[in-house]
């Protein structure tokens, strides 16, 4: 059995948050895993937010940006007005600058911010969500929705 080099955990236990945290370079088989963990982890919920904390990882490689791309466009007719925010810990200013800039031009289908830190990224997380009147327990989405 080939073992799979983790490019990110994917941890839902903090539902209807779903936490990302990068914990190693991408490769193809890592990076892939983590984005069937995301949407595995999704599709449990009704709605939901992430936070996503790159960790020390310098600027995605575009291969796994086209990947990530093409991910978001393919699952969003699913996840559209389900997924209700997105919060990015990227601790490079310039890395942090960048992804605003390409928000700014290209918003997502989601409400988006990109902080420094954990904690800004959860005050403001917990903001969208009771905005969005998930301040309760989620519900689970059943096998049958």
């Amino acid at each position: 059995m080939v073992s799979i080099t983790r490019y990110a955990v994917v941890d839902a236990s903090k539902a209807p948050v779903v936490q990302v945290r990068v914990v190693g370079k991408p490769t193809d088989a890592g990076f892939s895993q983590y984005l069937e963990d995301v949407e595995a982890a999704f599709r449990e919920l009704d709605r939901f937010a992430l936070i996503f904390d790159t960790g020390d990882l310098g600027q995605l490689p575009a291969r796994y940006r086209e990947q990530l791309s093409r991910w978001l466009a393919e699952t969003e007719p699913e996840f559209r007005g389900r997924w209700i925010s997105a919060a990015f810990i990227i601790k490079n200013r310039m890395i942090r600058g960048v992804l605003m800039a390409l928000y700014w031009i290209n918003k997502p289908y989601y409400a988006s911010r990109v902080v420094a830190d954990e904690a800004v990224a959860w005050a403001w997380t917990r903001r969208k969500l009771d905005a969005a009147g998930l301040t309760a327990a989620p519900t689970r989405r059943s096998a049958n929705s």
